[in-house]
């Protein structure tokens, strides 16, 4: 067709062209459709990894929270484990939900981290159940509630009840019903043996310082009342005042002693010492005891030039202790042989004094160095105030390291054996940080 009209030709171009724009603006369409698309799930995606970076964010920050806090629960563990005292956490519904080690060795409570036990299957003291019941029904928060109890122990070789100082603390839980109750029992038991054991000690203490001045105080009223009517007599009152006296004197001193080796404040001057020269000054000043008796000693010390290191008075009072004990519990016309020999091995030298007395009874050789203990069957033969072993048990043990022992038999009679260390001949001796406190 012509004459201002479109040809078939170019009608049909013209269609191709409008097709091919359609073509190209649906293309773009699409295009920009899954651009779009594209675009939302790249933020999806990007959001998608912050959340996913938020979430490791806090996983770690909980893992550090947890870790830091199973640190602490570890410390609190490893310190109520330390303790002593026994320890028991219950829960609102009265189950152990924690326990230290000596809770779980005394009473068998199962161990922290173990499932909770209803505490009346644990504890079968009832008193002690309902203690802690009470305290969880009527107490307040952190209110502290102290009682004494008595409980006997399923521990093995405890079987007798023991005396408890029982702490009850009600701790209340915000976020839940109900209260906590920690539980701390400690054990009076050795608090109740050191105080009787003060009690007895001062009571033994104030005996022995009364009869030497009771006997002082009735010989000088004596005097005062003219009932010594001549010199003789007077001299003799005399007599018996200095020698109580001197008998008190060696009392305080004894305890003197004793306390300042106990406190560390003993004056300590180790020194090498030849063994024979104690022995022989012992033997001198104890020798005209034994004559009295009359008592024969034999020194044997095979090695003239044995020595020890120790302090040269302080080893004398023990020897000499040890002596005068053998001669006043010996019969007249017993023996007394004095022996000192060294131990290469164990590089010691020891000290034996054994006589032909008396002897100890088995049952009374555990308490022979307790301050003031004295044989019963023994008392009637000679006067003391039994502190002397006490102070030479403190001596040799206490203060030089060494070693003291006793062995007897009942008519057989004793041997003291005395342990110290040995010392080299040419060594001086420096006193140790012990003795210059």
């Amino acid at each position: 067709m012509t004459d201002g009209g479109l040809t078939s030709t170019e009608w049909v171009t013209a269609a191709a062209i409008a097709a091919g724009l359609l073509a190209l603006v649906a293309l773009w369409l699409v295009e920009r459709r899954r651009r779009c698309e594209i675009d939302r799930l790249r933020r999806e995606a990007d959001r998608a990894a912050e959340r996913a970076e938020a979430q490791r964010d806090e996983i770690t920050d909980l893992t550090v929270r947890q870790r830091v806090a199973e640190n602490r629960r570890h410390q609190i563990e490893a310190v109520l484990n330390s303790l002593r005292d026994l320890v028991l956490v219950t829960d609102p519904y009265n189950e152990v939900v924690m326990a230290n080690r000596s809770a779980t060795d005394v009473l068998g409570v199962a161990a922290s981290g173990d499932p909770a036990c209803p505490l009346d299957q644990v504890v079968s003291d009832q008193e002690l159940c309902r203690l802690i019941t009470d305290t969880r029904e009527h107490g307040t928060g952190h209110e502290y509630r102290h009682v004494e109890h008595s409980l006997r122990l399923p521990e093995p070789g405890r079987g007798e009840e023991v005396v408890f100082d029982v702490a009850l603390t009600c701790v209340e839980e915000h976020d839940r019903e109900g209260a906590c109750v920690v539980t701390v029992l400690h054990d009076l038991t050795r608090e109740r043996e050191l105080a009787q054991l003060k009690t007895d000690f001062v009571a033994k203490a104030s005996h022995e310082l009364r009869t030497p001045l009771s006997s002082i105080r009735a010989y000088v009223e004596m005097l005062i009342d003219g009932e010594a009517p001549d010199d003789a007599t007077r001299v003799e009152f005399y007599r018996i005042i200095h020698g109580e006296a001197d008998r008190l004197g060696r009392l305080i001193d004894n305890l003197l002693d004793i306390s300042r080796i106990e406190a560390g404040t003993m004056d300590v001057r180790p020194e090498p010492l030849r063994v024979c020269d104690v022995i022989e000054r012992a033997v001198q000043t104890i020798a005209p005891q034994a004559e009295k008796r009359p008592i024969t000693i034999d020194v044997r010390v095979p090695d003239p030039d044995l020595r020890v290191e120790a302090d040269a008075d302080m080893l004398l009072q023990v020897v000499l202790n040890i002596l005068s004990n053998a001669v006043k519990y010996t019969p007249p016309g017993g023996a007394i042989t004095v022996h000192a020999e060294g131990q290469e091995l164990e590089r010691r030298v020891e000290i034996s004094v054994a006589d032909t007395g008396v002897g100890i009874p088995a049952a009374a050789l555990p308490r022979l160095f307790d301050r003031f203990y004295r044989v019963e069957d023994c008392k009637h033969m000679a006067a003391g105030s039994g502190l002397g072993l006490s102070l030479c048990d403190h001596i040799i043990e206490t203060v030089h390291g060494g070693r003291l022992a006793v062995e007897s038999q009942v008519g057989a009679g004793t041997t003291v054996r005395i342990g110290l260390p040995v010392a080299f001949a040419g060594r001086r001796g420096t006193a140790p940080e012990w003795g210059a406190r």
